[in-house]
């Protein structure tokens, strides 16, 4: 894609302000990942959420100090992530 065609990321609901809670190097991470996305790419640390079928919704999962964080994304519309 090229960077005209970068599409947008919508936040929903309070996930904005949530991302920005998370540490610094997970926020990113997520990033980084979402960047990708946003350029018609998956990122290695993105998969596909089980039990939603297909890979329209899919899961970053980054690991921090020993926790796991994660952030779900849907890439199934056109306009926006």
């Amino acid at each position: 894609m090229t960077p005209s065609a970068e599409r947008p990321v919508l936040w929903m609901g309070s996930s904005r302000k949530d991302l920005r809670a998370f540490p610094r190097q997970v926020r990113r991470d997520i990033g980084k990942a979402l960047y990708a996305a946003q350029q018609g790419e998956i990122d290695p640390a993105a998969k596909a959420l089980k039990g939603f079928g297909g890979g329209s919704v899919l899961e970053i999962i980054t690991d921090q100090h020993g926790d796991t964080w994660r952030t779900v994304y849907v890439v199934r519309f056109k306009a926006a992530i």
